[in-house]
């Protein structure tokens, strides 16, 4: 089953440029299709790769 997750990277520090390039950065690299706009990231793909990127790359960026 394909899904979609919108997702927006609000980190609580002043240096947070560098973490928000660097989740995207990784997010493109996985293969899942990645669309971007100024506030947030859409993730496209199949349920179980999303997912299991998404907790990856985001306890990551934790």
């Amino acid at each position: 089953m394909n899904i979609s997750v919108e997702l927006t990277f609000s980190p609580l520090q002043d240096d947070f440029e560098d973490h928000i390039i660097n989740f995207i950065k990784k997010l493109r690299a996985s293969g899942l299709t990645i669309l971007e706009d100024p506030l947030s990231t859409q993730v496209y793909g199949e349920y179980d790769t999303v997912m299991k990127t998404l907790n990856s790359e985001i306890k990551t960026a934790f």
